[in-house]
């Protein structure tokens, strides 16, 4: 289990051998968390992992239309079910966010406000 502070949000999360940064929020995600300008309509969180970084937004800015994606299925199933423990709604897909074009439809679901305002946040490894 990790549990952490974003934005005066407690969260909980259950991460897991095999997904990156067992047991702790790694010092990559904290500082861009930190860093993060207000966020407004759709965001993309590609390479999501256990749901740090999507999770923690969402439960920030309720209104915000969060999308989280990585390739690694169990990343995944935590993702979705940090999601879940944490209050939140949240689509979560299976991709790398390059094969059979699934850079082009997750390109459109963003839109160029959020695009420009919050940038992709991706995981960091």
């Amino acid at each position: 289990p990790c549990s952490f502070v974003y934005r005066g949000h407690g969260l909980n999360f259950m991460t897991d051998a095999g997904v990156f940064s067992k047991g702790e929020l790694d010092t990559g995600t904290r500082l861009l968390l930190d860093a993060l300008p207000d966020v407004y309509g759709d965001v993309l969180d590609l390479g999501c992992g256990w749901g740090a970084i999507g999770v923690a937004v969402k439960k920030k800015y309720p209104a915000a239309h969060v999308t989280m994606v990585d390739v690694n299925r169990r990343a995944l199933e935590l993702c979705r079910f940090n999601a879940v423990r944490n209050g939140i709604t949240a689509e979560c897909l299976e991709s790398d966010g390059m094969a059979d074009g699934a850079h082009v439809r997750l390109h459109y679901h963003q839109s160029a406000d959020s695009r420009q305002q919050a940038g992709h946040l991706p995981h960091v490894r």
